[in-house]
């Protein structure tokens, strides 16, 4: 019996909404951009580089210290959740809830090694993934599945384990949404 892929690519239809977005993130001096030092903090795994990396909040994800809901964490918020709203309805696809959005710039690391393997969450979700830049060979990985996506991509998969390579010149710059 053939497995079923874990990855999905869905379509972008590129609207002035997206492009919009996307040009901010990209080109203006006002994003904010946050230091995470580790990709995934307490965790280590031989053979794998808990590299650091920016990343700009929309939606912080639902947990003990936030009250166990989600929280807004960018005053531009309503920006991001439109463009997801888009490319998901797009690819008729109804969110019942968002559970965290982000964007992530991750810049080439010297070991060029995955990040450690993680779940985004412990209870049921799906993965949205939108490409702003070409990774430059930092594809992503879920489960044994690899995506080398290219700018304006945008993939999905349930819950699984993932993990990503830095790029190996620029900046791999994603949209990250969790949903179900």
């Amino acid at each position: 019996m053939d497995k079923k892929p874990m990855i999905t690519q869905l379509s972008n239809t590129r609207t002035s909404n997206y492009l919009a977005l996307k040009n901010y993130i990209l080109n203006n001096e006002e994003f904010q951009w946050s230091w995470l030092a580790e990709t995934t903090p307490d965790r280590e795994e031989n053979g794998y580089d808990n590299f650091g990396f920016y990343v700009h909040s929309f939606l912080d994800r639902p947990d003990i210290i936030n009250g166990c809901y989600s929280r807004i964490a960018s005053p531009i918020i309503v920006d991001a959740h439109n463009v997801v709203i888009e490319i998901l309805i797009a690819n008729n696809i109804s969110p019942k809830v968002i559970y965290r959005m982000s964007a992530n710039c991750v810049h080439p690391t010297l070991t060029g090694k995955y990040s450690v393997p993680h779940v985004d969450h412990e209870f049921p979700h799906k993965n949205l993934l939108i490409y702003l830049t070409d990774p430059q060979g930092g594809e992503t990985v879920v489960e044994d599945e690899k995506y080398l996506g290219k700018e304006d991509d945008v993939i999905m998969w349930e819950e699984g384990m993932h993990y990503h390579r830095p790029p190996s010149a620029g900046r791999r710059i994603v949209l990250i949404t969790t949903f179900l």
